[in-house]
């Protein structure tokens, strides 16, 4: 009978053991936690542009783009009509 009580009394003793290790893992976890949470905070807290303020930069620098590109293919125009007139080669920095 006393055998029995030791071996109880020490998987108690090892029971509680395992708890407080488990109870500081799980502190250790939750302070961890709370600091990521705070760097994630502090991140979307940067003044970022959203989403929509993203696609519309988007939008406007692919207009430009296209913009020169368009000014590209006139200036090629002008190009090709003024060798046709000259009947030579144009200097494309006279432009």
């Amino acid at each position: 009978m006393k055998d029995q009580f030791n071996v109880v009394v020490n998987d108690i003793k090892n029971l509680t053991v395992m708890i407080n290790v488990n109870t500081e893992n799980v502190t250790f976890l939750t302070e961890d936690s709370n600091k990521l949470k705070s760097r994630v905070d502090a991140i979307i807290a940067l003044d970022c542009p959203n989403r929509g303020e993203f696609d519309l930069l988007k939008t406007r620098v692919d207009q430009l783009e296209n913009f020169v590109a368009n000014i590209r293919k006139q200036m090629e125009g002008i190009l090709n009509k003024m060798k046709g007139m000259s009947g030579g080669s144009v200097d494309p920095g006279a432009l």
